[in-house]
């Protein structure tokens, strides 16, 4: 039996390093999407006027997309691809309260009530660098 030429104790503490290290990555990206960037609910008294916002094969249609508080936001396909949008920054998102990420087929559209005001990066998961901003006031 040959003899090492590592110390016995090297190859636990590089194990614990490397287990260290891969869980706080994946543990802090798990924490900041689930805990840091979820926007409050907030009611809406009465619905206004819906707004209609397209994606197409070379982006969306508006830079930048205004819709008034607590109208309905339809988003529409125009692209031959299904699109994917989400809000916030790519990769970093925000959990909008009525906005549900999914997948919108060629020709379908998805809707969600602009209930919280601000200043928001709307974006699409299939290509990233579609991007417009949506200002709810």
């Amino acid at each position: 039996m040959s003899k090492s030429k590592h110390p016995r104790w090297l190859y636990p503490v590089s194990s614990i390093i490397v287990y260290v290290g891969i869980v706080g990555v994946f543990g802090w990206h798990f924490f900041t999407h689930l805990f840091l960037d979820r926007l409050p609910a907030q009611k809406c008294p009465t619905a206004v006027a819906p707004t209609t916002v397209t994606i197409s094969a070379t982006g969306w249609d508006e830079d930048p997309v205004r819709v008034q508080r607590c109208s309905i936001v339809t988003i529409k396909n125009n692209d031959h691809q299904a699109r994917k949008p989400a809000i916030g920054k790519h990769e970093h998102h925000l959990i909008y309260p009525t906005f549900q990420e999914q997948k919108v087929e060629p020709g379908a559209t998805m809707s969600f009530q602009a209930s919280v005001p601000g200043e928001f990066q709307l974006h699409d998961h299939v290509d990233d660098v579609f991007e417009t901003t949506i200002i709810i006031s």
